[in-house]
């Protein structure tokens, strides 16, 4: 049972199978396509990234700057520099996709990578048996693009780049009874989108998306469009299965001490959004909320003085009022609670309570202001000052991604 077990763990970390690809010679692609555990960075920080229309990504190009931590990535015209070396920092993984491939205007090249999954089923008769999920299963994990460049103006070698991205990742396994591991059926989540990015022939352009469908992964892609008779292959580090095993989202969540905030009487046809903040460890938080510089309090002075322009960024139509600590919101009004020490927003109107997910994990490069962000952190040098700055950052950050999840469950 040992040995069987293992085969299963080790099945959720196959390589991925080859590329399918399909183009018609003129310019040559160049992509490297990397994935990172998102928890494996604390700040990521791109000065010059813009976000896209639908903010679901952050593009950046040549010449660029991003900063993951300590480690930095240069973009500078064709070439690129991890800190002075070819080679992507082992937190990177390169997914199995060609490294150059022909591209001409208006024909797609499309690329997939997807990898079959093993799990243990529990029979009738409380026995268990080996079910397959084949990789060309659309319920397998997978990452599908498609590239199709056209003309941008009147330029020559300004291009039009369209990416069309469908990914599916493994972020939980259904339990079985008795069986601690997780080895039972896979769940997976599944994003899909379009990026359009304007490109110079022979620039670098970036495109980071930061865990799309939920899962524990990010994305980064670094293209080029180059002549064929120049093309910049780099190294090719080495491939990581996108079958990854995350955690289940429990979805009862809050606690005794939100329960007050929470009105059960629907009565009213109030359309402001009230935001309360909410809490597991009272001792925790008030230790928290507060200035190391002089004592003042940071959190919900923070929420007051940015609630309005972050709601507008996130498409929030409506009102947003920020309700002091312990004032209730009125009966049967919509309240985004924010469960600070969990890093959690659950959506609640009268009895109906949706969990919308954890905010706390989104980086900060992806704050609607992120420029003003980054000038507005204190260096780590003076901890005092940095600790104050990283955390009006951080409760802006947490507001934002609230509100967008808020803005796409009311659709």
């Amino acid at each position: 049972m040992k040995a069987l077990i293992l085969t299963f763990l080790v099945a959720a970390l196959l390589a991925l199978t080859a590329p399918i690809l399909i183009a018609a010679e003129a310019l040559s692609l160049e992509s490297s396509i990397y994935v990172f555990k998102h928890a494996a960075f604390h700040e990521i920080l791109i000065p010059t990234a813009k976000k896209t229309p639908n903010a679901h990504a952050l593009i950046f190009k040549s010449p660029a700057t991003a900063q993951f931590d300590q480690l930095t990535l240069f973009l500078e015209n064709s070439h690129i520099s991890w800190g002075g070396s070819s080679t992507a920092p082992d937190q990177f993984s390169l997914v199995a996709t060609p490294p150059v491939v022909p591209i001409t205007l208006n024909k797609p090249v499309k690329m997939a990578s997807s990898s079959g999954v093993q799990f243990l089923e529990q029979t009738a008769t409380s026995g268990l048996h080996v079910r397959d999920i084949p990789a060309d299963s659309p319920d397998a994990p997978h990452i599908l693009l498609s590239f199709r460049i056209s003309e941008e103006g009147n330029s020559t070698d300004l291009l039009q780049l369209t990416l069309g991205i469908d990914i599916a990742t493994v972020v939980a396994r259904e339990k079985i009874p008795g069986i601690a591991l997780d080895v039972g059926k896979p769940k997976v989540a599944t994003f899909k989108d379009k990026e359009i990015v304007p490109v110079f022939v022979g620039q670098r352009a970036a495109i980071l998306l930061d865990a799309p469908n939920g899962s524990d992964y990010s994305m980064l892609l670094l293209l080029r469009l180059a002549r064929p008779e120049t093309p910049n292959t780099g190294p090719i580090p080495r491939a990581q299965s996108i079958a990854g095993k995350g955690n289940p989202a429990s979805q009862e969540r809050g606690s005794p001490v939100a329960e007050k905030f929470l009105n059960k009487a629907v009565q009213t046809v109030d359309q402001t959004l009230y935001v309360v903040v909410d809490n597991i460890d009272e001792a925790k938080f008030e230790h928290a909320r507060y200035s190391r510089v002089n004592g003042q309090e940071i959190i919900m002075t923070t929420l007051k003085t940015h609630a309005a322009e972050l709601a507008s960024a996130a498409n929030w139509k409506g009102s947003v009022t920020v309700l002091d600590y312990d004032t209730p919101a009125p009966v049967g009004a919509r309240v985004l609670l924010l469960t600070w020490d969990r890093g959690e927003a659950t959506l609640v109107r009268g009895k109906d309570k949706a969990f919308l997910g954890v905010v706390s994990t989104r980086q900060l490069a992806f704050h609607p202001d992120h420029e003003r962000i980054i000038r507005q952190i204190v260096p780590s040098t003076r901890p005092d000052e940095h600790y104050d700055s990283l955390l009006r950052a951080r409760t802006e950050m947490d507001l934002f991604v609230a509100l967008q999840l808020a803005a796409e469950h009311e659709k």
